[in-house]
């Protein structure tokens, strides 16, 4: 219970983060609810998928990726919701759709689908 509310109070917790500090200051500043999407967890658990249905070249996750971030705000009666993904998060999804073939069904003759 202890460490929860030192965590709370800011010692420690996920506010204290300068990856998060960097992404809640691209947020909304009137935002009501915000949220963080750990990238390398993320990005972990779509090679172990395409692992698992026989797709894709091994991809290495970076150890360090920014988070995901997402804040929302509201006015007159409606919300606003703002997405900020770093441009190093957006370069590694790329080069993670490279090396997985960016989809295409396995298709690796050329031409149309065989149908």
């Amino acid at each position: 219970m202890k460490d929860a509310l030192s965590a709370a109070g800011g010692d420690g917790g996920l506010g204290g983060s300068d990856a998060i500090e960097k992404i809640a200051s691209e947020l909304p500043e009137d935002r009501f609810a915000e949220a963080y999407l750990g990238t390398k967890t993320l990005m972990s658990y779509a090679r172990m998928a395409m692992s698992m249905m026989g797709g894709g070249a091994q991809f290495d996750v970076p150890d360090q990726l920014d988070p995901i971030g997402v804040g929302i705000s509201g006015n007159e009666g409606g919300f606003r919701a703002r997405t900020y993904i770093t441009k190093d998060v957006l370069n590694t999804i790329g080069q993670f759709q490279n090396q997985g073939g960016g989809g295409g069904g396995g298709n690796q003759g050329g031409g149309g689908p065989r149908f």
